[in-house]
């Protein structure tokens, strides 16, 4: 699904864990697809998980602001974690950080898409 905020656009990508302890827990993430004027940059995060997902590099026709159609129906191993910063509002942001439940406000998330996964 794709989402306008301000002059941008992002994806909302909707994950399901299927092995683990976290098995049958419906995850999120929120990335920017696209820049001011719907270009999506090469260089940048979503591209590359797109080119995971697709399973190559990405080609002019490739349905890009479409998320639905580059994405559903695939499996892929994720980082998973809680809020990489200590508080809820910002502040210095870690690994480790995302390892463990801070709050009642932080909650688990996709922090990367590492591969592609064929089952």
């Amino acid at each position: 699904m794709e989402q306008p905020i301000g002059k941008t656009t992002r994806a909302v990508l909707q994950f399901s864990v299927v092995d683990g302890k976290h098995d049958g827990v419906a995850l999120r993430q929120w990335i920017t697809a696209a820049d001011g004027g719907g270009v999506v940059s090469p260089n940048g995060r979503y591209a590359r998980y797109c080119e995971i997902a697709l399973g190559r590099p990405l080609e002019k026709n490739d349905p890009v602001g479409d998320p639905n159609q580059i994405f559903s129906g695939r499996f892929f191993l994720v980082q998973v974690g809680y809020r990489k910063t200590d508080g809820p509002k910002g502040g210095m942001a870690s690994d480790k950080n995302a390892e463990r439940c801070k709050d009642d406000r932080d909650y688990l998330r996709v922090h990367d898409i590492l591969t592609r996964e064929d089952l």
